[in-house]
């Protein structure tokens, strides 16, 4: 019996925020064609939305996912432009990310975001 390998790096996994409009969203996507299992997502900070009154790190949906489809997105409405930015304690947010795959192929990876890339955004959105 051979040891069970861990593949390291962004895989088909990706959790990202989105700007839209005047709202802030997460996206847990998984852009590949394999079923994921047993994923797991870890916040490294507390994020804060619905006007600052709840920390959304701590959703079951960060806690394990135990399949996510191929190419299926799931969006979570974090909070609105303005009150998510003013609520911000860090630019920087990343997620550890675990999970196998259909074949049992174990995954792990780190996304970590910049978040003041978005903080003058809303300028140009209120102008369209």
């Amino acid at each position: 019996m051979g040891k069970k390998r861990i593949k390291s790096g962004t895989g088909p996994m990706v959790v990202d925020f989105e700007i839209d409009a005047e709202m802030v969203f997460i996206i847990v996507k998984n852009i590949g064609t394999d079923h994921i299992l047993n994923l797991k997502i870890k916040p490294s900070a507390p994020i804060l939305g619905l006007e600052g009154k709840t920390d959304l790190s701590k959703l079951s949906i960060f806690e394990e996912i135990s399949y996510l489809a191929p190419r299926k997105e799931i969006k979570i409405f974090v909070d609105s432009y303005e009150s998510f930015f003013r609520n911000l304690k860090d630019w920087f947010i990343s997620f550890k990310i675990t999970y196998k795959d259909d074949r049992d192929r174990s995954y792990k990876s780190k996304i970590t975001h910049n978040l003041e890339i978005y903080s003058d955004l809303i300028f140009f959105i209120k102008k369209t």
